[in-house]
């Protein structure tokens, strides 16, 4: 077994020499010190702003479904909308308001999902 040199440490994550000023594990892409973990976690899982995905689906239909990582309902409102603006202004204005509303409920159930997740993995800790 290889032990540590003093410029060297393992990393309490995954084991792996590592740098002792390190700040990122080079191995396990964790970081070391509680400050930029606790950073990390809150850039991470913060919620999607609804009013966010509901502005984009005002500009391009479908744009704030892709802003909520939904790839196919996204490209599909992007597609059909202007189809229903083409043939008939009623169906395509329908369409463009369900891509608003669409998008702002499911940015806002998402935010809830995630808070609380984020409320229970606190409360574990």
């Amino acid at each position: 077994m290889h032990t540590s040199t003093p410029e060297m440490k393992r990393c309490p994550f995954c084991a792996e020499e590592i740098k002792a000023d390190a700040k990122k594990c080079r191995h396990c892409g964790e970081f070391l010190s509680p400050e930029l973990r606790q950073l990390q976690h809150q850039t991470q899982h913060r919620p999607p702003n609804p009013g966010v995905a509901a502005v984009l689906s005002v500009f391009l239909p479908g744009l704030g479904h892709i802003y909520l990582g939904q790839f196919g309902i996204g490209l599909a409102l992007m597609f059909i909308t202007p189809l229903g603006y083409l043939f008939f202004i009623v169906p395509g204005l329908l369409l463009h308001i369900f891509a608003i509303y669409s998008a702002y409920r499911d940015a806002s159930v998402t935010g809830q999902l995630q808070q609380a997740q984020g409320t229970k993995s606190k409360s574990t800790l």
